[in-house]
């Protein structure tokens, strides 16, 4: 390369690919900020979930103990004990 640029214009043509080649890399990487912004929106997406599955298991469970009640008559009975409905 020095033979047909010459030795300052083969220096500066290394340079500048070296910087090129420098600042592909440094976009490839990930930022700090880039880091801190998806870690953001990752919990708010898991806490998004979380509160979906706490809505489905507390509807699951209310089903659950109407289910009991109704279909049983002695269960129905203790829980009007329980309350002081029926002595």
């Amino acid at each position: 390369m020095e033979e047909k640029l010459g030795k300052e214009e083969a220096k500066e043509v290394v340079i500048h690919k070296r910087l090129e080649l420098k600042d592909e890399l440094t976009k490839g990487l990930a930022t700090k900020a880039d880091l801190q912004l998806l870690r953001v929106e990752l919990e708010a997406k898991i806490e998004k979930e979380i509160l979906k599955l706490d809505r489905k298991f507390t509807i699951l469970f209310l089903i659950l103990i109407f289910a009991i009640i109704f279909l049983n008559k002695d269960a129905l009975e203790f829980i009007a004990r329980l309350f002081g409905l029926v002595k």
